[in-house]
């Protein structure tokens, strides 16, 4: 295979990177601008993994702002399946939201204030910014994907703009060999935007996710406008390797990679599948848990759950491990919780945001350790110490000491 000529260090495969024990971004081959957490989920693996140490006490601090609110999840649900997010590096924090009148900004990580926005780049479409997942950062430029078109932007600089066009539900997932977006497992090369290659048609249903492994690659799909799920596993070379149908359980996010695993909610129970032939490893008995998870690297899991808000589950056998020490059920602490974020796990907590607030718990034990209502309008980060999210009134940050 030849190297991908946006490659920072070295020729990667297809599916090497995502699964490293080093925080998101932070390898040895990215540079400082690109350390912090440079994806959706962090790593193309969806791990949900960030490799800092949230200390108390926090305090939150405002980037940007704006006067009149703009909408969080509930209030689009079609649109804001394609997790709109923030992604914060070593300089700025990147955003975009559900609101579909928001312009994906550019915002100071340690001096607040704006940097840019995409209005100020480009003369918007009608729809334009309707469906704008989680950006992607590589080699210290963004990239943004609107309804319409994919940007590259270097420094506030547009270096090229592809027509694309997002499926709803579609993500935009990324490291620095390829970008790829998840309903139609499109993989398109940094460089110049050109598709690689489409893997799967968009008849097999709309997609709750894809991750990308060391392993092989796992996408989930809602199976066309049934109430049923599918998990489809590629092989190193793209192809189809295996399908696993699950009646009556489509799944909402992508499955986490570890290990071999894939772990994925669907139908609100937790399961493990083998990442080389489809086999069930297993799967909870519990049909409480929502959204997607996430697993640190010494494979632990952690999923949402309606009545037990956070749960940690031994990823080898899914056997439950703790249960957060709370008396409020999981809509208490995040609204919605058909809208809750999958979590995301620090060295020492476990941060779970929705549209209704953010917490954050204790990883070793889940005891709460810290709760505000915000009204989320896109997917939070940790990175540096801290938590980073964008609500209905800014982009804001969420300082650890």
């Amino acid at each position: 295979m030849a190297c991908a000529p946006f490659a920072l260090a070295g020729c990667l495969s297809r599916f090497e990177s995502g699964e490293g024990d080093s925080e998101p971004g932070s390898d040895s081959g990215s540079s400082d601008q690109t350390s912090g957490w440079t994806t959706y989920r962090g790593d193309v693996a969806a791990t949900g993994r960030a490799d800092t140490t949230l200390s108390e006490s926090f305090e939150v601090e405002r980037l940007w702002g704006w006067d009149d609110p703009i909408a969080t999840p509930p209030d689009h649900p079609r649109l804001a399946r394609s997790t709109p997010g923030v992604v914060p590096t070593t300089d700025a924090v990147y955003a975009t939201a559900a609101d579909p009148e928001f312009a994906p900004v550019a915002v100071d990580r340690t001096d607040p204030g704006l940097r840019w926005t995409l209005d100020d780049l480009t003369d918007a479409r009608d729809g334009e910014y309707d469906r704008t997942p989680t950006p992607v950062v590589a080699d210290g430029d963004t990239f943004v994907h609107t309804s319409y078109r994919l940007w590259r932007i270097d420094d506030g600089n547009p270096v090229w703009a592809q027509d694309t066009g997002l499926w709803v539900g579609d993500e935009l997932i990324g490291d620095r060999s390829e970008l790829y977006t998840t309903t139609a497992v499109a993989r398109i090369d940094p460089e110049g935007g050109e598709t690689i290659d489409t893997e799967r048609a968009r008849e097999s249903g709309s997609t709750a996710g894809l991750a990308v492994g060391s392993d092989g690659a796992v996408q989930a799909l809602r199976v066309g406008d049934t109430p049923d799920g599918l998990l489809v596993g590629y092989d190193e070379r793209w192809n189809v390797d295996w399908e696993i149908e699950l009646p009556g359980q489509p799944p909402r996010r992508a499955p986490a990679l570890w290990d071999g695993t894939a772990v994925v909610v669907a139908g609100g129970e937790t399961i493990g599948v083998d990442i080389a032939d489809g086999e069930l490893r297993w799967r909870t008995d519990d049909r409480g848990f929502r959204s997607g998870v996430a697993v640190d690297g010494e494979g632990t899991v952690y999923a949402p759950h309606e009545t037990d808000v956070l749960v940690a589950l031994d990823g080898p056998d899914g056997t439950r491990q703790w249960s957060s020490e709370v008396d409020r059920p999981l809509e208490a602490f995040v609204g919605d919780q058909q809208h809750v974020f999958p979590p995301i796990v620090a060295n020492d907590a476990v941060v779970l945001g929705g549209p209704g607030g953010l917490a954050i718990f204790d990883r070793a034990s889940g005891t709460l350790r810290w709760h505000e209502d915000l009204a989320l309008a896109g997917a939070p980060a940790v990175a540096f110490g801290d938590v980073y999210t964008i609500t209905e009134a800014g982009v804001i940050a969420i300082r650890g000491q």
